[in-house]
């Protein structure tokens, strides 16, 4: 059974306030980012992350691809597992989700493409 997001222009000004986001972690986190990431809750831009997922993005500013997995991981308990369907505004398009890595080259396209 395919399960449906209505992620509209939420999911992509999500991923365009994590973006926005990571820099100012990255420039709290100074020389441990892991400490700054543990200050936080793991969190970036007060979404849950992996520990993983935010030191990365706080050691390189930008959101990576343990970060795109941290997002995923929550998507998937959020809708109790594979698969689920990212429902986008026009023009953009559908995405059936049937694992993780479909969900995280999902998000990566529609923040490269779309996030800002």
């Amino acid at each position: 059974m395919v399960r449906s997001l209505f992620v509209k222009v939420a999911l992509v000004a999500t991923l365009a306030l994590l973006v926005a986001a990571v820099p100012a972690l990255a420039a709290q986190g100074g020389p441990n980012p892991s400490k700054a990431c543990s200050s936080s809750g793991d969190t970036i831009f007060g979404l849950p992350s992996t520990h993983g997922g935010c030191t990365s993005a706080a050691a390189s500013g930008k959101l990576t691809g343990a970060g795109y997995s941290a997002q995923c991981k929550n998507l998937e308990v959020a809708f109790g597992g594979y698969p689920f369907v990212l429902e986008e505004p026009e023009p953009l398009p559908d995405f059936t989700v049937r694992n993780h890595g479909e969900c995280v080259q999902a998000l990566r396209y529609l923040h490269t493409n779309f996030g800002g």
